[in-house]
């Protein structure tokens, strides 16, 4: 796993080439972080030469999206295979995460952020102290629209299939619920995906 860096003048542009795999995961993780240390607050991380991105390789960027955003930060993906953009939407992240098509779109998101700060007077001091709970990762005003493929499946489709892969589906009286077993999902987790279903 290679990863260029390059920047453009506040904006540091990572771009991983081959497969963020649980090999890859510590070394890109460690890339971030160093980003982060360095007091990188707009971040650009180009998937486009990505064939496989692994759960920890995701975890990493959430983490990092999490501490980016109360310093008045942001990260924004681009250029993402279907292949890859599916693991983002099965885990949920294609909802918290920046995610556009070009190279050029997520550095103009990324410089729209800084700028938008910047013209609303906001101190670094005011960035501090934001809230990091999960609905603060991304600021909704700022983000910029999610580009899925033709081929993506729709959200509907996402809860059905990723609680079959997570829960065993038993039958009752009232029709197909999902079952809580040990080391599954909670019981009221799994109430909420078969009152969904039904």
């Amino acid at each position: 796993m290679e990863i260029a860096e390059t920047r453009d003048g506040e904006i540091v542009i990572l771009a991983p080439h081959g497969k963020l795999d649980t090999a890859a995961e510590a070394a890109f993780e460690r890339k971030l972080k160093d980003l982060l240390a360095a007091q990188a607050r707009y971040v650009v991380v180009d998937f486009g030469k990505v064939e496989y991105v692994s759960g920890g390789a995701l975890r990493a960027l959430l983490l990092i999206t999490r501490r980016l955003t109360p310093r008045g930060g942001r990260m924004v993906l681009c250029r993402l295979s279907e292949v890859v953009l599916q693991a983002f939407t099965i885990a949920g992240l294609d909802r918290v995460l920046s995610i556009v098509p070009s190279r050029d779109d997520a550095v103009f998101a990324a410089f729209s952020a800084g700028a938008q700060r910047e013209s609303a007077g906001l101190p670094e001091e005011a960035a501090d102290a934001t809230p990091s709970a999960p609905e603060a990762a991304v600021a909704p005003d700022v983000a910029p629209p999610l580009v899925v493929p033709e081929a993506a499946p729709a959200a509907d489709d996402r809860i059905p299939r990723l609680a079959a892969r997570l829960l065993p589906l038993v039958k009752d009286g009232t029709g197909p619920v999902f079952a809580a077993t040990p080391g599954s999902l909670s019981a009221g987790l799994a109430r909420t995906l078969s009152d969904l279903l039904a």
